[in-house]
Formats: C-alpha cells, sequence, structure tokens
C-alpha cells in the first residue's frame, strides 16, 4: 500500500447510515468517486473520495440582519 495522504478528522454520520472523514490526497486523487484505501486504527478500510457537503445543508441562508436589527423566527398559530 502506498501513501497518498492523510486523513485529518473521521467520524460515525447518524444521517448517512456510515462512517466518513474529511483529509488530503494528493492532487489527481481528488475526484469524486476515487476510491482509495485509509487505514483506521490500523485496519485498511475501503473509502471513496466524495464532495462536501455530504448530506446538503437544509437551513435557511439569507442575509445578515443590518446593524442593530435581530432575527427572529416565527412559527403560524394554529
Amino acid at each position: 500500500m502506498i501513501k497518498v495522504g492523510t486523513v485529518t478528522s473521521g467520524c460515525p454520520s447518524p444521517t448517512l447510515g456510515k462512517n466518513i472523514a474529511m483529509g488530503y490526497v494528493k492532487d489527481g486523487l481528488h475526484k469524486a468517486g476515487t476510491e482509495v484505501q485509509v487505514l483506521v486504527r490500523g485496519r485498511s478500510r475501503k473509502a471513496v473520495v466524495t464532495k462536501m457537503p455530504f448530506v446538503p445543508a437544509k437551513y435557511f441562508k439569507g442575509i445578515a440582519p443590518a446593524h442593530g436589527q435581530v432575527r427572529l423566527a416565527f412559527m403560524a398559530a394554529s
């Protein structure tokens, strides 16, 4: 096995139901879909390079409030 990068962090993803990680790989191996092997606690595991974010964000990405204003969230009354 040839070292082609370094994992910087990883954890289980309850949303995806699998483990995820971030790290660096050599130039040319960064394309989504590239299959690699990673060492996790001394054991080799299969992994696939994926675009980020792993899960699309579903929160409001609106503009920041003007100085002196406060943003509030409202729920429709029943």
